[in-house]
């Protein structure tokens, strides 16, 4: 909360930031991290890479795309857009 209210926000906006900014972060964590760190049941942990494999993208048309943008995309990079997003989400809110 110190840190939105430093920035200028208004008690009532830091708190929306605050609270935002908590469900990114924690839920970033526990989908992506935890799906690049938990393979799915039956795949070999040490050759998951976090990227579906075709067969799940063949079971989940909609993840053909996603699949090969992930490829690229480390989750590192993923968290840092997310970040950027909020923090312009905050500076649109001064």
């Amino acid at each position: 909360m110190g840190f939105f209210l430093d920035l200028g926000l208004s008690p009532q906006d830091a708190y929306r930031a605050w609270s935002i900014t908590l469900l990114q972060v924690a839920g970033f964590a526990e989908l992506w991290d935890a799906w690049h760190g938990r393979p799915p049941p039956g795949l070999d942990p040490g050759a998951w890479s976090g990227v579906p494999t075709e067969a799940h993208v063949a079971a989940l048309q909609h993840l053909r795309r996603q699949a090969v943008e992930s490829a690229h995309e480390s989750p590192d990079a993923l968290f840092e857009s997310a970040l950027t997003m909020l923090v312009a989400g905050a500076g649109a809110m001064r």
